[in-house]
């Protein structure tokens, strides 16, 4: 049993690894400053045992840093999570996930902690072509890609000038219960309603990761360590985000119409994760049409 910060673990992806970590009998200490998603929606945890929830922002390194003294691993979700809202508060981007995370590297290696997970993203690729594994050159198209290569980089440093053990974990387009204000959801609340399902250029390929696997694989290197330091966490096969639309309408059995929008010159237009190293991580990678319909119970539930 480890005791685990968790920064941004009040978030979609955050809380769901909370939950985990606590069902695997880990004390948890959840930080986050309440930016994008409520208290509330942690609400039910407030009362495990082995739960401690901080208010803290990240990017004030006083305040967080007594809250690392007694943790064995950090896992580094908290950011500004999304390309749009990279490019409608550049400074906040900045400060939250190049500012934010050097703090919390230099919080962790302060109070010796052992092993730090930082929630990367493929968005360090930009657009790419075929399959991509770990090796790919960076080569991002968006501030949000920027930041989190940034992130990427300073890791490196503390691997080879600190005794911290670190490791990205480059995210694919995640997905599940809870999640808000990207595609899938979008999508499922615009086609249980009726609404359009809006394309923009709709011929994005991308790949899209249940949110359990993904928990699945942070909770492994937590636990075990991993060889390797990179990390590619996705389902291994694209998806068009027209192809999305139609499956969507599909499992919700909607009637709305799919529209073509102009193409968003930030969005990135490709990405296919290649799997070997997750495979290694997580027993089964759940494919998409299995995810939609899990969710769709959950959003119905």
């Amino acid at each position: 049993m480890s005791k685990i910060l968790v920064t941004g673990g009040a978030g979609f992806i955050g809380k769901h690894l909370c939950e985990r970590l606590l069902e695997k009998d880990h004390k948890v200490k959840c930080l986050d400053n309440f930016y994008r998603f409520e208290e509330e929606k942690i609400s039910d945890l407030k009362s495990e045992e082995d739960f401690e929830l901080v208010e803290a922002d990240i990017r004030d390194k006083e305040k967080i840093e007594p809250h690392f003294n007694d943790v064995d691993h950090v896992v580094h979700l908290a950011a500004q999570s999304d390309v749009v809202g990279s490019l409608e508060n550049k400074d906040f981007s900045f400060e939250t996930n190049v500012e934010g995370t050097w703090n919390v590297l230099r919080c962790s290696e302060e109070n010796d902690v052992d092993r730090f997970v930082f929630a990367s993203s493929r968005e360090v690729y930009g657009d790419t072509d075929g399959k991509i594994a770990e090796k790919q050159d960076f080569d991002p198209k968006n501030y949000y890609g920027a930041s989190k290569v940034s992130g990427e980089l300073y890791l490196d440093q503390f691997e080879e000038y600190s005794e911290l053990e670190t490791y990205a974990l480059r995210l694919a387009n995640v997905y599940g219960p809870g999640d808000k204000d990207r595609v899938i959801p979008i999508f499922l609340e615009r086609a249980l309603k009726g609404e359009k399902l809006e394309l923009y250029g709709g011929d994005q390929v991308l790949d899209f990761v249940w949110i359990e696997d993904v928990v699945e694989a942070f909770t492994s290197i937590l636990e075990n360590g991993f060889e390797d330091r990179k990390v590619n966490l996705g389902s291994g096969k694209g998806t068009s985000v027209e192809e999305l639309a139609y499956k969507i309408k599909e499992v919700t059995d909607s009637n709305s119409e799919i529209v073509e929008e102009e193409e968003r010159g930030f969005d990135t237009k490709a990405f296919i994760s290649k799997n070997g190293l997750m495979e290694q991580l997580v027993d089964e990678i759940t494919d998409l049409e299995t995810g939609l319909k899990k969710m769709l119970e959950s959003e119905r539930a």
